[in-house]
Parts: structure tokens; sequence; C-alpha cells
């Protein structure tokens, strides 16, 4: 129990404090798992966003939390952080390599290419947004990869 002194009437069951974010897990639009909370960004009194560590460190704006509870906050986004990693195929089934980088648009959650690599002794490849089919569990391109 918490004994409560303000001049104000404070229902401490409708308040939610700051340190409760941290090892909260993020989920992005579809479930999938992105990582956990563990440092906040606050602005006059008021949450702006949080840190969550995944396979990359990530700060990601309040204003694309879809749900937040006590264990978890929704995203209505697909981070596209989240591509990093992927492996991408031609439309073949040919595995061109894996996502090492993007080129961002500022800090949008959008990109206008992806920077892809077989291995170690591999040149990277890069390859637009618009050659882009889908990016989901991995990435597919709308066509055949014709190596330049």
């Amino acid at each position: 129990m918490v004994e409560i002194v303000s001049n104000k009437s404070i229902n401490l069951d409708e308040m939610r404090k700051f340190s409760s974010y941290i090892g909260k897990k993020v989920f992005s639009k579809t479930g999938e798992f992105m990582g956990e909370v563990y440092d906040i960004a606050i602005k006059k009194d008021t949450i702006v966003g949080v840190f969550y560590k995944g396979n990359l460190n990530v700060f990601i704006d309040k204003e694309f939390f879809e749900s937040d509870t006590k264990e978890a906050i929704m995203l209505k986004i697909e981070p596209v952080t989240r591509l990093i990693g992927k492996e991408v195929y031609d439309s073949t089934g040919e595995l061109i390599g894996e996502v090492v980088e993007l080129k961002r648009k500022g800090n949008s959650n959008s990109y206008d290419e992806l920077r892809v690599k077989k291995g170690f002794f591999y040149k990277s490849v890069y390859i637009p947004k618009e050659k882009i089919a889908v990016a989901k569990k991995n990435i597919i391109l709308k066509g055949p990869w014709e190596q330049k």
C-alpha cells in the first residue's frame, strides 16, 4: 500500500509510473516480437517514446503505439528496421543475400533501398524498394535477380 501526500485528489489506479515501461515487450502491427523496452523518452512529464532492444536498439515515437498495456506495447506499424537481417530472394527462389543496411528517408518509417550481402567475401548489392514484392518474414523481389 502507498500512502498519498498531496493537495490534489489522486487515484493511483489511473496512473502509471514511468518505470513500469522498462521490460515491456514491443510487438509490430502483425504481432512480430520486436524487443523489450530498456528506456523511455520524456518531455514535460509526458512519455514521447520508448527505446527497445531487439536485433537493433530502436527508438519508437509514441505516435506509433496502437495499444499500451501493462505487459506490452502493440505498434500500429511494421518498423522498417525489422528488415535488417532478413533474407532476400528473387522471384525464382534464388537467395540474393541478407539485408545489412537500409537507406531510409530521414527518420521516417520508410526506405528507398536495401543493401544486401550474401557473405563476407561478396560485394554488397543495392535493391531499390520498387523492385520488392513482399517484405515480411523474408523479402521477395518482383522478378528474377540479374546481377550487375
